[in-house]
């Protein structure tokens, strides 16, 4: 029912079905009934699991880092005190929504049927390392630190910065988190070096 309405009023102007379906979420989010306006309201459920999934399709279809030279968890302290710039890959999306879906993720995945997801304000990132897509749930304080990096690159003090912001916390605990977290970022896929 949702897609036919969406077809209806956004007909095709691409070949592609994919194409078709880039404004899916935000159709839901704008179409949905207003009973159901407030944060975390069960209707906002269909909204919020199209982002997460269009971010999923991007992320696969994106141009990816396995062809690039690899980083290791051993280059994420080198990487952090070198002044390096940062970015993300074309692979990786942010994303903050309503509801967290990491069980409904993991249901799915088991071949079960997924609960209703609860109604919390979840970070996700998805990104794609080794071929393979993955979904990530994330503290704020990485969401700020992954977005301020951005597609174009930034150095990893400036983006430290914004975490800090964020996490509300001195330069130096927030140095020391992302010198435990780096490592698994690299390794995910969730940020690179700027070429």
């Amino acid at each position: 029912m949702f897609a036919s309405s969406y077809v209806w009023s956004r007909p095709s102007r691409s070949p592609s079905l994919y194409a078709l379906g880039a404004g899916f979420a935000d159709f839901l989010q704008s179409t949905r009934p207003d009973s159901g306006a407030t944060p975390g309201a069960i209707e906002a459920i269909p909204a919020n699991l199209a982002a997460l999934e269009r971010a999923r399709a991007d992320s696969y279809r994106a141009r990816g880092l396995e062809g690039d030279p690899a980083h290791h968890a051993a280059d994420a302290i080198t990487l952090m005190i070198s002044g390096a710039s940062l970015r993300l890959p074309e692979t990786a999306r942010l994303l903050s929504l309503e509801f967290d879906f990491t069980e409904a993720i993991e249901a799915v995945r088991r071949g079960d049927k997924p609960a209703v997801p609860a109604a919390k304000p979840t970070c996700y990132a998805v990104a794609r390392s080794r071929y393979r897509v993955h979904t990530h749930v994330l503290e704020p304080w990485q969401l700020a630190f992954l977005g301020a990096c951005g597609a174009q690159g930034s150095p990893a003090q400036d983006a430290c910065a914004a975490a800090q912001t964020v996490a509300g916390c001195d330069a130096a605990e927030i140095w020391a988190k992302l010198l435990l977290w780096m490592p698994a970022a690299l390794d995910a896929g969730l940020v690179t070096m700027t070429k």
